[in-house]
């Protein structure tokens, strides 16, 4: 199954996008500020992953105290993972939130599309699918 990420809006503090399934839309996307890791350094849970191609794989998360979807091996990040949340500031760590629509800086409806996605990696688990995500 393979997951993109476009990113779109670059705010001060927070990086919008569309993730796409199969080319599909699937749901919006939130995280931190993006930079230009030729120029700047990563400030922990400011700043936003890494543009590139990354596996995705259920795990149990200490945080949320369930399986949860991480990205594996994102450079310069540890435990990244997709979940529900609204402000980027407020919600996420370096992490990718999502969510069913945009407002100033902002995802809503983020369980519905938190669903989607959980929805998504059931299906690629049970077709015995590998889910790529690659972030532009």
């Amino acid at each position: 199954m393979n997951w993109e990420v476009k990113r779109m809006i670059f705010g001060e503090s927070y990086t919008i996008g569309q993730l796409f399934c199969n080319g599909y839309f699937l749901c919006y996307t939130l995280e931190p500020r993006c930079i230009d890791w030729n120029i700047e350094s990563k400030v922990p849970g400011k700043t936003a992953i890494p543009e590139g191609s990354y596996k995705v794989h259920m795990r149990w998360s200490p945080k949320f105290k369930r399986q949860m979807p991480y990205i594996e091996n994102v450079p310069h990040f540890e435990g990244v993972c997709i979940h529900q949340g609204n402000i980027a500031s407020k919600d996420s760590a370096g992490c990718l939130l999502v969510g069913l629509e945009t407002q100033n800086g902002m995802i809503l409806k983020s369980r519905e599309a938190f669903r989607k996605i959980l929805e998504k990696m059931d299906y690629a688990r049970k077709a015995r699918q590998e889910v790529t995500i690659v972030i532009r």
